[in-house]
C-alpha cells in the first residue's frame, strides 16, 4: 500500500516539474500573480513566477516522505 502511494506521488511529483518547465517561459519574468485571495474575492497576496510554478512542486516533494515516516 505504501509503496502504490508513493509511487503515485513521485508520478504526481514528475507530472507538477514538467507542468512548471512548460509554463516557465509562458510568463512573463516580471510579473506579480495571485496567491490568495480574501472573502471578498480580490487579490491579497501576489507571489512571483517562480514562486507560483515551484510551490506544490516543492510541497510534493516534503510531504510523501514525512507521511511514510509518520505510518512507522
Amino acid at each position: 500500500m505504501i509503496r502504490k502511494g508513493l509511487t503515485a506521488s513521485i508520478i504526481l511529483l514528475i507530472i507538477m516539474v514538467g507542468i512548471s518547465l512548460w509554463a516557465m517561459p509562458n510568463l512573463p519574468a516580471d510579473g506579480q500573480f495571485a496567491t490568495h485571495w480574501g472573502l471578498d474575492g480580490e487579490a491579497d497576496r501576489f507571489g512571483s513566477r517562480e514562486m507560483v510554478l515551484w510551490f506544490m512542486p516543492a510541497i510534493g516533494l516534503v510531504i510523501p516522505p514525512y507521511f511514510k515516516g509518520a505510518h512507522k
